[in-house]
């Protein structure tokens, strides 16, 4: 099932890219049943995260394994 992420997060992707950067992204407070770092990741990001709520992270584990993504989210 596709995830529809808020249309910020599209806008914001359109923005970078039109610079030339680096594909990395560190997003604080990444964890959740829905960890916006997935929608990075899809457009090739390297995608870093933290969040100080383990059943966060533990949601967001969850999400990152049902989809067989590689998404770095540690407790921090």
């Amino acid at each position: 099932m596709k995830v529809i992420w808020p249309l910020s997060l599209y806008r914001f992707l359109k923005l970078i890219g039109q610079v030339e950067l680096e594909k990395k992204v560190l997003d604080c407070g990444a964890g959740g049943p829905r960890p916006p770092l997935a929608l990075f990741h899809d457009y090739g990001y390297e995608t870093h995260g933290i969040d100080i709520s383990e059943s966060a992270i533990t949601a967001s584990e969850k999400f990152i394994r049902e989809r067989g993504m590689k998404l770095k989210i540690i407790k921090g």
